[in-house]
Parts: structure tokens; C-alpha cells; sequence
């Protein structure tokens, strides 16, 4: 499996998390994928920063977002591919 990202195209948090589970993580594995990569890992309320040209994605949504303002945990927002990988880091061995 190469690299992917979610975004505002995925629909509601609820078709997010099945999608992601059924494509990127349980559709993976058993087509015999070692890895799924999800990019970004974090972002800002403005989907930032990202790179300029052809090959960015203006509406990519981070795992994390922080807001610029921040000031402390409470501020950031865990979004749903952090919700995915949190299910899936139990069948990961220590």
C-alpha cells in the first residue's frame, strides 16, 4: 500500500471510518499489504502548511488538527483516520 490521505471528500466521520477501515486497513491486509501510510499527520484549521504545485491537496485533512492559536491539548482536534489508527495500533506487537 502506498501513501494516502483523508479528506473532505471522504463524507460524514461515520462513512470516513468504515472507507478508511475497509480500504486502506482491513483491505490492505488481506491482499497481503505490510503498512498502510497515512499523510498528513498534522495540520492546521486552514489544512496547512502544504507544498505548492501539481502534486498537493488543498483539502487533505492532517490525523491531527492544531489550530494556530492553540495554547494547550484541549485546543487540538483528533481527527477520524486518528481514530483508525488507534484501533488498529492493538494489533501492532510491542
Amino acid at each position: 500500500m502506498t501513501e494516502c490521505s483523508g479528506g473532505w471528500w471522504s463524507g460524514s466521520w461515520e462513512n470516513a471510518f468504515l472507507s478508511h477501515m475497509k480500504r486502506l486497513f482491513i483491505g490492505n491486509a488481506n491482499n497481503f499489504g505490510q503498512s498502510s501510510i497515512l499523510w498528513n499527520m498534522v495540520l492546521d484549521e486552514n489544512r496547512g502548511p502544504r507544498c505548492h504545485g501539481g502534486a498537493c491537496c488543498p483539502t487533505c485533512r492532517g490525523i491531527i488538527t492544531v489550530p494556530s492559536t492553540a495554547t494547550s491539548m484541549s485546543d487540538i482536534s483528533r481527527e477520524v483516520e486518528y481514530y483508525n489508527l488507534a484501533h488498529f495500533s492493538k494489533l501492532v506487537p510491542d
